[in-house]
């Protein structure tokens, strides 16, 4: 997937129509707060270390640089005047407060709340670290985009918006690097899976986006992806001309579709876009995994098992590239019958130890030099052909194996491994 690879970068801010109060006039009600940070566009409350407030402060303000990247422009910003960031502890602290400031949201919104009067994004601690970023990304993108253009005032229900804050806000943010808009691998971070489960296809299959369809919000986010990311960016320039032009305003709902192409084949690709996107990596409770977009990092549960991530659905190709690791076991899961009986390859510095584990027995079966490249990785990979697997290492022959099941994916030991380059059909 095409996706914008932005480093932390700092930029001008938006317009604002009332002053914005300075720290100390700001009162948490309901909850307290912990950590308050000012960073050049936006006035961070929420409960919780320093460290964490930098870390968002970091990925609110890179995410600003690639709003700006891709709708041309940035809002204007009178001095003083900055965007409120309001995260809460947890959803019963988030809704005392929108009763007690009056502030009444849109009865889907669950989990976070923009007031444009107050300029300002409520949200709250939603389960995990990512998803909690990634709604306070949809929030500062609404934001972002109403003060862009004053046309834009008149959009803010508009399929288009709320997709691109959706598309936008689906990030992976490591060492500083923010990527916008990526494919997460991991099922439970997949979002074109979670559309998929809450029924997008329907919407799609019957050849159709009518003006219903689109107040979905899942289908939303799959014309808007769609436009931007799939069939390698043909639909890109058209969909800026919709969703940046200045005849933007004029164009609503299904009537965008005409212009792009013919709507019935042009929902046909939409549909076997989501169907590719949420090809996903099903984990075993035996490994603790992260995954941040760019890669993943896993470690196993005990001693007993690897942790393992493998393809939800049969494939027959599985590529990654194996971070630097010099103690630690982490390879390829090649064979598995059950959680007593699987084999595995697992890379020992310049090695790749091929074990067949049986209850509670090991049995080295191969061991081969394998090269790394100057950073300390290695690329390996698995390809099925009938009954056997062909494995392949940088720097080793390639290797033939039989195998009983059609199951094979990642694998880790008990220390942290990393994973990157990730590919399978």
């Amino acid at each position: 997937m095409l996706a914008l690879l932005l480093l932390l970068a700092l930029s001008p801010c938006i317009p604002q129509y009332f002053a914005t109060p300075k720290l100390d006039e700001v009162h948490w009600i309901v909850a307290p707060v912990d950590a308050t940070l000012e960073t050049p566009h936006y006035l961070l409350y929420m409960e919780g270390t320093a460290m964490e407030a930098e870390r968002r402060g970091a990925l609110v303000e890179a995410a600003w640089s690639g709003y700006k990247a891709f709708l041309k422009g940035a809002p204007k910003q009178r001095a003083g005047q900055k965007t409120i960031l309001r995260i809460f502890p947890n959803r019963e602290a988030w809704r005392a407060s929108l009763d007690l400031e009056q502030e009444i949201p849109p009865g889907h919104a669950l989990h976070l709340h923009y007031s444009p009067d107050r300029r300002t994004v409520y949200l709250y601690e939603d389960g995990t670290t990512y998803l909690t970023d990634k709604w306070l990304l949809h929030g500062t993108f609404l934001d972002f985009h109403r003060h862009l253009k004053s046309k834009n005032r008149d959009l803010a229900n508009e399929w288009y918006v709320s997709g691109m804050a959706d598309t936008f806000s689906t990030h992976s943010w490591r060492n500083g690097a923010l990527e916008l808009g990526t494919r997460r691998v991991l099922n439970h971070n997949n979002r074109a899976l979670a559309a998929t489960e809450r029924g997008v296809l329907l919407h799609i299959e019957d050849g159709e986006i009518s003006k219903a369809d689109l107040c979905n919000w899942e289908v939303r986010w799959a014309m808007t992806s769609f436009m931007i990311y799939g069939k390698d960016g043909a639909y890109l320039k058209k969909f800026e001309r919709l969703a940046l032009g200045s005849r933007g305003s004029m164009l609503f709902g299904h009537d965008f579709l005409p212009t792009v192409g013919e709507p019935q084949q042009i929902t046909a690709e939409i549909l076997a876009w989501i169907k590719d996107q949420a090809r996903v990596l099903e984990v075993t409770k035996d490994g603790n995994w992260m995954e941040d977009g760019l890669g993943l990092t896993g470690t196993a549960a005990g001693a007993r098992r690897p942790g393992l991530a493998s393809p939800a659905e049969e494939a027959n190709f599985l590529e990654a590239t194996f971070g630097v690791n010099h103690v630690n076991e982490h390879g390829l899961l090649i064979d598995w019958l059950d959680g007593s009986h699987f084999t595995i390859a697992f890379l020992r510095d310049d090695h790749l130890i091929l074990e067949q584990r049986n209850k509670s027995k090991t049995a080295i079966l191969r061991e081969l030099a394998i090269d790394r490249d100057p950073q300390g990785r290695c690329k390996m990979s698995l390809e099925r052909d009938g009954h056997e697997v062909i494995l392949r290492a940088a720097g080793a022959r390639p290797l033939r194996l039989p195998v009983k099941s059609r199951k094979f994916g990642l694998a880790v030991g008990l220390q942290e491994s990393r994973f990157e380059d990730i590919y399978w059909r």
